[in-house]
Order: structure tokens, then sequence, then C-alpha cells
């Protein structure tokens, strides 16, 4: 089984219907259905997609009782959460060093802490994980 990191983007990609590039981000999830990948997540990555759906309710994207039954979906994957135990400090040494926010900062430590690769739809995080030696795929290249 390989270690993996899947980022909020990829996560909703297969969670909104209206997302364009969903296929690639359902072919992630099928394979972790089928244990083929192994996900590790930072501590706050319930909470980020929560907050990303509850924003996707606000916007007319789907309906607000969709939220719950997505977020119970997502929780009945039992993603293993790194502990949360100086991560943030090391977050925000990671998104100093590299710019970004904190919580992006924070998959590129969980894939450095877990050995994982960073799997992201986000270029930004992309390239800031290149630049910061992680093991990184994007998810446009995993689709090719």
């Amino acid at each position: 089984m390989r270690a993996v990191v899947i980022d909020a983007s990829v996560v909703l990609r297969w969670l909104l219907l209206d997302e364009l590039d969903r296929a690639p981000a359902l072919a992630i999830r099928d394979r972790i259905q089928a244990g083929l990948l192994d996900p590790s997540q930072p501590p706050y990555f319930p909470m980020e997609v929560a907050s990303a759906l509850v924003a996707a309710a606000r916007a007319g994207r789907l309906v607000p009782s969709a939220v719950g039954p997505l977020m119970r979906s997502l929780e009945a994957f039992r993603l293993d959460l790194m502990s949360p135990s100086d991560f943030a400090s090391a977050a925000v040494e990671t998104a100093l060093e590299l710019g970004l926010r904190v919580p992006d900062a924070g998959y590129i430590v969980c894939a450095r802490r877990t050995g994982g690769t960073l799997i992201t739809a986000d270029r930004r995080l992309f390239e800031a994980a290149l630049r910061a030696g992680a093991a990184v795929a994007h998810l446009d290249e995993l689709a090719a």
C-alpha cells in the first residue's frame, strides 16, 4: 500500500458534483477504497473540508442539507489524522519558508513526516512542495 497525503482540493473534486475535473479525483478515491493507497492527513483536514463544503452551500453549489451527509461519507473513509503534537509550529515554519497559507504548508509537513506523496490539484501548493523537496503529484498529471 502506497502512503499518500490527499489535500482538500482533491477531496472536494470527488464530493462536489459540479467540479469539471472529477474523474482523476474519483480514481484516487477508488484506489483508497480498494486499499491501494494509505492516506494520512493533517489534523485539521476534516475542518478544512467542512469549511469548503459550507462555503459551497452558501454559494449555491449544493443544498445545505447535503453538507452533513457529504462529511459523513468522508468520515467513513477513516482517514488517518496526524497527531496535532507540534504540528502547528512545523506548519508555521514551513508556511514562512515557502510563502504558503499555514493549512497548505501543513500538507507538506504531513507528507514529510509520513514519507508519503502529496496529491494536490492546487498548482501553487504543488510548486511549493517541489521547492521543498517533498514527494508530490498534481492531479492533472495523474489523469494523463
